[in-house]
Formats: C-alpha cells, sequence, structure tokens
C-alpha cells in the first residue's frame, strides 16, 4: 500500500480535520470552520496505517497442533511439523488474510499520523484582512470602462469564490 499524503488543518496543533485534496482546500475549510480567529494550522500528513505483520508461526502451529492432537496420534505430531518448514510464508500469508479482513470491514483505520511535511501556522485574522483588500481590488476593477466580458466574468468568479 503507497503512502497517501493529504492536507489537515486544526485550530490546535493537536487535534486536525481532514482529509482535504489541496492545501488551498485545508486552508479554505479551516477558516471557514474555525470562523477566522487565531492560528490555523496546516499540514500535509499520511495516516499511520495499523500493522498486521503480528503471526508468529511457531506459535500458531503449535497451537494447531495442540487443538487437533487427537488427529495425529502419538507419532503424527513431530512427523508433520518436519514438513512445514516455509514459517515465513505462512506469516506472511496470515497477515494478509488479517489486512484483508480489516479493510473489507472499513476496520484498519488510524487517526495518528505515519509521516508530516508542509506543517505552516497561518495567522487567520491577518489573512481575512488581506481577503478582503483583495476582494475590494477585484471589485474595484469592475468599474474599469472597456473591460472585456471574459475577464469581467473571472474577476466575477473571483469574488464569488
Amino acid at each position: 500500500m503507497t503512502e497517501q499524503w493529504q492536507w489537515w488543518y486544526s485550530n490546535t496543533e493537536e487535534h486536525y480535520q481532514g482529509p482535504c485534496e489541496t492545501r488551498e482546500e485545508a486552508i479554505s475549510t479551516g477558516f471557514h470552520e474555525y470562523g477566522g480567529d487565531g492560528i490555523l494550522y496546516i499540514v500535509e500528513a499520511t495516516q499511520q496505517t495499523p500493522g498486521t505483520d503480528i503471526f508468529h508461526a511457531d506459535r500458531v502451529l503449535e497451537d494447531f497442533f495442540e487443538a487437533n492432537e487427537e488427529c495425529w496420534g502419538e507419532e503424527g505430531e513431530p512427523f508433520l511439523q518436519a514438513d512445514l518448514k516455509d514459517t515465513p510464508d505462512l506469516e506472511k500469508r496470515l497477515s494478509a488474510v488479517l489486512r484483508n479482513y480489516l479493510i473489507q470491514n472499513n476496520a484498519l483505520r488510524s487517526w495518528a499520523f505515519g509521516g508530516m511535511r508542509n506543517e505552516e501556522q497561518i495567522n487567520m485574522e491577518a489573512a481575512g484582512v488581506a481577503v478582503e483588500r483583495m476582494r475590494g481590488g477585484l471589485q474595484d476593477l469592475l468599474d474599469v470602462p472597456n473591460l472585456g466580458p471574459g475577464t469581467k466574468a473571472a474577476i466575477q468568479r473571483l469574488l464569488h469564490a
């Protein structure tokens, strides 16, 4: 399974919300969710995947033989154990079965980050003032004479974004 980097946002440095597909989406969503006050923390992160490599073939086989000892007779167990040499393969297969089972039941989730990069702190109040100034400037552009219809439409889209 490859790492999937996604953007997350928070008004603390501990409990992030998300995921978001882009940095801009994380900023916009966080700004609207937290009301534009304080600091907005954003980070690009991967979610930690719980490990399923937990099987020890020797223990699994021992439990198997103990649970079924009436099937082997007194001499059967050592004979069977001698033929079971590829224990790393058994561990790998059991881990794959467990992982697939957890995925199918939507149980392979984690709220912990496996990796983090591109951490930022954004002063939401200052960012809000900058956005309002930018909107004011765009509004002023609409009053420019001989403005082409395509340009005017693009400015209006920006104002309503």
